[in-house]
């Protein structure tokens, strides 16, 4: 379940684990790790392209819900929308903490060449790109849908 913001357009994601995991078996990094998240937490692409390390919380132990910490998005957010935390779960935190070891700038998600740069919207809209050209050189077929569906909440 995504949570929407509100007056957003709702959309209904169809998207069964076996499709999600050739998704992630093909990707690559930064599309991979940012597909995981969106997934785990409805994080949005603006949402994840601002976000800032101070916002990232691990815990060492997870709670007796089994998050691991939170996700404080306050930085990409929709106007008039408020200040909210998702949770990290176990996928999340392992994807959090390679991004957090890798970048080398203030921002989670860093140029791959580049970690001390921001990443920046296009390299993920280009690695869909090479991942649908892949996916149909290997005559790999996935629903239209899903494609798009992809980053679930990140609204391409």
């Amino acid at each position: 379940m995504i949570d929407q913001y509100q007056n957003e357009r709702q959309v209904e994601y169809v998207f069964d684990e076996a499709t999600y995991q050739l998704w992630i078996s093909n990707v690559e990094e930064p599309l991979r790790s940012a597909s995981i998240l969106a997934r785990n937490s409805g994080i949005t692409r603006v949402e994840m392209l601002n976000l800032e390390k101070d916002c990232v919380v691990i815990r060492k132990e997870p709670d007796e819900d089994g998050n691991w910490g939170d996700l404080i998005i306050k930085r990409g957010l929709k106007r008039r929308a408020r200040k909210r935390v998702l949770k990290i779960n176990e996928e999340s935190k392992s994807v959090l903490e390679n991004l957090l070891t890798k970048s080398k700038c203030r921002h989670v998600f860093s140029q791959p060449r580049h970690p001390d740069q921001k990443l920046q919207p296009w390299v993920l809209e280009s690695e869909m790109g090479r991942l649908r050209e892949k996916l149909a050189r290997d005559k790999i077929k996935l629903d239209p849908g899903a494609l798009d569906f992809t980053l679930c909440a990140t609204r391409f």
